[in-house]
C-alpha cells in the first residue's frame, strides 16, 4: 500500500510538468499555450488584458500557440494550414439555440506555406518545438457577444483540454 502511494506521489509531482509541456494537445496538434483579448499588440506581444464587457469598437485576439515539427508535417500533410480565427457575433436579440452570425474568417499566419520554413527552423533550434504568437483584430464591432474560435483550415476546431478553443468578449452598447 505504501509503494502504491510512493508512487502516485511521483506521478502526481510530474503532472504539472506534463501538462504544460504542450504534449497533452487535445487533438494531437497545435497547443493553445496562451489567448488574451488585448486593445494593442507591439513587438508581437500584447500590451493589456481586456476583461468582462467592454465599451471598445476594436478588439484583438492574442494567441501563443505551441507545436512540433511533427505536427506541422502532419498537419500541412492533412490540409489543415493554415490556422484561422473565426470570429461569431451573437445579439441580444438572439433566442436560446439561435446560431450566431460568423463575421469573419481571419487566415492566420501559422501554418501558410511562406512562414512554415520558419517555423520548422524554430524548433530545429528549440529542440523540436515552436511556439508562435498571432492575432487578428476586428474594428467597428456591434454590441453583444463576440466570439473567436480557433480552427483548421478545413473548418475543424483546434482542441483545447478536449473542448473547441473559443473566447468570447462582451461589447456593450
Amino acid at each position: 500500500m505504501f509503494a502504491n502511494y510512493k508512487v502516485f506521489q511521483v506521478i502526481l509531482s510530474a503532472l504539472p510538468l506534463l501538462l504544460s509541456s504542450g504534449a497533452w494537445a487535445a487533438d494531437g496538434g497545435l497547443d493553445v499555450k496562451e489567448a488574451v483579448w488585448t486593445s494593442l499588440v507591439k513587438g508581437q506581444q500584447y500590451t493589456d488584458k481586456l476583461q468582462g464587457a467592454v465599451s471598445r469598437r476594436e478588439l484583438t485576439l492574442w494567441t501563443l500557440l505551441e507545436g512540433g515539427d511533427d505536427v506541422l508535417d502532419r498537419l500541412e500533410k492533412e490540409g489543415k494550414l493554415p490556422i484561422r480565427h473565426v470570429w461569431l457575433h451573437w445579439t441580444a436579440a438572439m433566442e436560446d439555440g439561435d446560431k450566431p452570425a460568423m463575421k469573419d474568417v481571419i487566415a492566420l499566419g501559422v501554418g501558410a506555406a511562406p512562414l512554415l520554413k520558419e517555423l520548422r527552423s524554430e524548433a530545429l533550434q528549440k529542440g523540436g518545438r515552436f511556439d508562435w504568437r498571432t492575432w487578428s483584430s476586428k474594428k467597428n464591432l456591434a454590441a453583444g457577444e463576440w466570439v473567436v474560435e480557433i480552427r483548421y483550415r478545413d473548418g475543424t476546431p483546434v482542441q483545447c483540454a478536449e473542448k473547441t478553443c473559443r473566447y468570447s468578449m462582451t461589447v456593450s452598447p
